[in-house]
């Protein structure tokens, strides 16, 4: 007697995923065979066992798998992707066996001089993530502006792990600090070959900029007199700033070789060149002398000026012990603050005002080596928005057409700017009104405009407008300001209705000619019922009853008529009306001007007639609750509201 197992294990989903499940439930199902063989005779049975896991539309899920031979739990990492189905009616989700692609997210990032990072190195893994996966970021040929050693550790090539699922990793360049004056400098950046399967995309180059933060050091060195009371001699002492790019991050000032003999009294004021202020000292230091001290102001520092203490050389933050301090013009009026932060994330350029006064008479002093501004800044970095426009097109018979949105950025980049497009159902449906779409755009430095291209299935059907959208999602460098795109279909196939909202006639005349016209494609043939209802006129003393009654148009034919007469009589009565209504149209639907009034005159008597009659139709079809005739002249009703 002998005894094996075999195990089998499937995947599959509960029920297709619709546009608005965020989730669906997958079934692994286990499935044991046990044979038993005893004197020739074999003996098999199946045992099954599902088990669930939800699954999100897109991404990794991890399961139990049973080892083949000890029937042990493992965990195991599926990758699902979505799937749209050919006809728009389902969607499954599928397992991806793709390790990726991998990139740089932009072309350039950046990092200031102290290691404080500004955009860092971001790799980026897209098309897949199975697997764990390494690729090196190496230095290109020529390596940029920065020395290796002396701006920054050169520790290349650096190897990035992606674990199995990882699809963004960030990278680390060491950089070392000084304190030189110097222009940005840049580290220009390469990726090597991945592996684990993984490949390249189209942006496998980048630039790194280290962004100096020594300070940009602007100077003037004339002697500020301060005067025994009121405004200093030069009032203000000015500094004029050219040449700086970016946006301030810190600015520190240091006035040279100051002394007064009553600091307390000293009040000075920082005016940047776009209005924003600042108090450097006010009422700090009491009555000791200073003499040729220099004080550096800095938000950062450790300590603020002494209130009654002796000031000596050194970095202070900028400190006022009493409010309400004064400045005469041109000085800009209070209330101020101590604290140059006032003046980050504006612009440098332009000139700087210093206003030094004295508020007690009895002491003076001087900055004998006038004053220094060191500025920072740093690059502005502009993230743009991006956006789709909505569309309009009209439906082809059996041709496709394609719809074509736009999509633009805010402003253009010096950055690859990546965003996923996808299509989705309105009341237009995938496979029977348009192709299901799908992708990704990407903007290259510059560039503010994309197009993304819907086909558009024509059809002889004929349907109302539909709608269906495509969504924007996934950016990459940018932001999304309009995600959603409509597009609306137009119907170009046949409508029918009458060529007028009223006929009229006269009791004994001619037969009046009601015409039914047909809109749009004509190429095939198409009928319609018509039949008359109720009004003021009744069936049997105003017209003759009719049943419904068909009125066909040949392939090419635009207008059929039909001829109607009133049944004439020898009563003196007002102009009555009946209602003419279009019915079962086939091979085209009904048109807006559905339903026309007919408008029977009397020829015994002249009777003018307007204001509102309430009906009950005495028809076998359903027909109005209500009617209200206006603009009635010459006793004939031209327009009507009327209820269905």
């Amino acid at each position: 007697m002998s005894n094996s197992q075999e195990n089998y294990f499937s995947y599959s989903l509960n029920a297709p995923l619709s546009e608005k499940q965020e989730s669906l439930t997958a079934s692994r199902r286990f499935e044991s065979k046990v044979s038993d063989s005893l004197e020739n005779l074999t003996l098999s049975s199946r045992i099954t066992q599902t088990e669930f896991v939800n699954v999100l539309k897109t991404g990794d899920v991890t399961i139990n798998d049973r080892d083949n031979e000890e029937d042990n739990l493992t965990n195991t990492r599926l990758n699902f992707k979505r799937v749209d189905l050919p006809g728009g009616d389902n969607t499954i989700l599928a397992l991806s066996t793709s390790s990726g692609t991998l990139q740089f997210s932009s072309t350039t990032f950046s990092v200031n001089e102290n290691g404080t990072l500004v955009q860092p190195i971001t790799i980026n893994r897209v098309g897949g993530s199975v697997g764990a996966i390494t690729v090196p970021v190496q230095l290109r040929n020529p390596a940029g502006t920065a020395t290796p050693g002396t701006d920054y550790t050169n520790n290349f090539p650096i190897t990035v792990s992606f674990a199995n699922g990882e699809t963004s990793k960030t990278v680390s360049i060491p950089i070392v600090q000084d304190s030189l004056v110097e222009f940005n400098e840049t580290i220009n950046i390469q990726l090597g070959t991945p592996t684990g399967g993984a490949t390249l995309g189209t942006q496998t180059t980048a630039t790194y900029t280290i962004l100096d933060d020594d300070p940009s050091i602007f100077s003037n060195f004339s002697s500020i007199t301060i005067n025994d009371v009121g405004a200093a001699s030069l009032y203000p002492s000015s500094i004029n700033v050219s040449g700086l790019t970016g946006l301030i991050t810190k600015v520190t000032v240091t006035l040279r070789n100051m002394s007064h003999s009553f600091p307390d009294d000293v009040d000075i004021l920082l005016v940047g060149p776009n209005g924003q202020k600042t108090l450097l000292m006010s009422d700090a230091g009491g009555e000791g002398d200073i003499n040729g001290v220099n004080l550096t102001f800095n938000q950062t520092a450790a300590a603020s000026l002494s209130d009654l203490g002796q000031i000596s050389t050194g970095i202070y933050k900028p400190t006022d012990f009493v409010t309400g301090d004064t400045f005469a013009a041109p000085a800009p009026a209070g209330p101020y603050s101590a604290n140059l932060e006032v003046f980050n994330n504006t612009n440098p350029n332009g000139t700087w005002r210093l206003y030094v006064v004295d508020d007690t008479i009895g002491d003076d002093g001087i900055i004998a080596g006038g004053w220094q501004l060191g500025i920072q800044t740093q690059p502005i970095i502009n993230t743009p928005s991006i956006s789709i426009n909505d569309i309009r097109i009209t439906e082809g018979n059996i041709e496709t057409k394609n719809a074509t949105f736009t999509v633009t950025l805010s402003g253009a980049s010096n950055s690859n700017i990546t965003v996923m497009y996808g299509t989705a159902n309105g009341t237009a449906l995938a496979g029977s009104d348009y192709t299901n779409t799908s992708g990704t755009l990407t903007f290259t430095p510059g560039q503010t405009s994309k197009t993304v291209s819907v086909p558009i299935i024509g059809d002889k059907t004929v349907e109302p407008s539909e709608t269906f959208f495509v969504n924007l999602t996934s950016p990459t460098n940018a932001t999304i300001a309009d995600a959603t795109g409509q597009g609306t279909i137009f119907n170009n196939d046949t409508t029918i209705q009458f060529s007028r909202p009223s006929f009229t006639s006269t009791e004994g005349g001619s037969p009046t000619t009601v015409t039914i016209t047909r809109l749009g494609r004509l190429a095939d043939p198409s009928t319609v019922q018509y039949y008359i209802s109720n009004g003021t006129a009744i069936a049997g003393q105003d017209f003759t009853p009719t049943s419904l009654t068909t009125v066909t148009f040949n392939a090419g034919e635009k207008n059929k008529t039909i001829s109607l007469s009133p049944i004439n009589d020898t009563l003196a009565e007002p102009t009555e009306f009946a209602f003419l209504q279009l019915k079962y149209p086939t091979n085209g639907r009904l048109g807006s001007q559905n339903v026309a009034l007919w408008n029977i005159r009397d020829n015994d008597s002249s009777t003018n007639i307007a204001g509102t009659t309430n009906l009950i139709s005495q028809s076998s079809e359903p027909l109005l609750a209500s009617y209200e005739p206006l603009n009635v002249l010459d006793n004939i009703a031209t327009s009507a509201n009327f209820f269905v």
